[in-house]
């Protein structure tokens, strides 16, 4: 199964100008950056802002041990897009490869964001803001900036169809200064902030919310496009579940693996049959707990307390690679499980 992993909030603007976003920086077509899935359990340090500060990913590690594969964005004419019809007011696509794909124009004074589409692992969720879209930055954008937009649009929804969705979004230049990540380090750092929040209303299923959040990092030490990408998408399906999508993206290469330590003793765990179609069974001393995550960070199953074994119907999950994380405290050991 393709692993579908998001980008949120790549703004169609790069940064010419130390701690400053003007329209001078504004994306063109065929602007390319390549990026690393890094370790989502990691904090989104919402609380450092101001000038000056500084955020310190130094320590963060790859998502999994296959994200040593960067992943390629590249900014695309709308006409070459295969969502083209979908976001007729849109100029450019920001194609990022198993990410998010976000549909965006340019004026004098603002980026307009048209909205975006992303993958749960199987379908495509379309969010159209074709009524009335998100001014996703104000130039220039400076330390202190924040406002509030409308929102007004629809979304095509897998199984559902389509269905008006309406709300806004607060977007801030909440930090600047330094960033470490991996073995870089940044001192010029501009932090934007993003948080969509849209509501609508399905038949049979009730009230659904889609939020966006998204912190997104510029440095003009690099080429145009951000250095750092923290995000999340919570949509809230009302009685058809909810979806949890986390990333973590840097430019840079990062060191370890989340949840993999080479000596872990405690707790021991064994995972058969693997593949697995039916049934798989856990077996795992001394855990607390055993958390089961699709490709893309989906939260499957979480079972607290568990039996030293386990036996976990499986049967009715799409095929491809799932993760179990067993937990004793602080120690986390993360076990891929592939199910066909």
């Amino acid at each position: 199964m393709k692993k579908t992993l998001l980008l949120f909030s790549v703004f169609a603007f790069s940064l010419s100008h130390a701690q400053s976003i003007t329209v001078d920086d504004t994306l063109s077509t065929g602007e390319v950056m390549y990026y690393y899935a890094g370790d989502t359990s990691v904090t989104n340090y919402d609380a450092i802002t101001g000038t000056g500060v500084t955020w310190d990913y130094s320590n963060l590690a790859y998502l999994e041990l296959t994200s040593t594969t960067a992943m390629q964005d590249t900014v695309i004419d709308i006409v070459n897009s295969p969502f083209a019809s979908d976001y007729p007011g849109a100029d450019y696509h920001d194609n990022f490869n198993t990410g998010v794909q976000t549909f965006l124009s340019n004026t004098p004074d603002s980026v307009i964001t048209h909205g975006f589409v992303f993958n749960d692992g199987s379908s495509d969720y379309v969010i159209r803001y074709n009524i009335d879209p998100l001014t996703s930055a104000k130039f220039p954008m400076t330390q202190g900036v924040s406002y509030t937009d409308a929102i007004d649009g629809d979304a095509v929804l897998p199984t559902v169809g389509v269905t008006a969705l309406s709300g806004s979004a607060t977007v801030s230049v909440d930090g600047t200064g330094t960033l470490m990540l991996g073995g870089a380090t940044y001192t010029d750092v501009v932090r934007v902030k993003t948080v969509e929040v849209l509501n609508g209303n399905i038949t049979l299923i009730g009230p659904v919310t889609v939020t966006r959040t998204s912190y997104v990092y510029y440095s003009n030490s690099t080429s145009n496009m951000p250095v750092f990408i923290h995000g999340q998408v919570f949509a809230d399906l009302g009685a058809s579940g909810s979806i949890d999508l986390k990333t973590i993206w840097s430019k840079d290469m990062l060191s370890g693996f989340a949840g993999v330590e080479d000596e872990i003793v405690t707790p021991e765990v064994s995972i058969y049959p693997n593949p697995a179609s039916t049934i798989v069974t856990i077996n795992s001393n001394k855990a607390t707990e055993l958390v089961i995550y699709n490709a893309i960070g989906k939260e499957i199953k979480v079972i607290t307390k568990p039996a030293t074994t386990e036996n976990i119907n499986v049967a009715h999950l799409p095929n491809g690679i799932y993760f179990v994380q067993v937990k004793n405290g602080n120690t986390v050991l993360t076990k891929k499980i592939v199910i066909k």
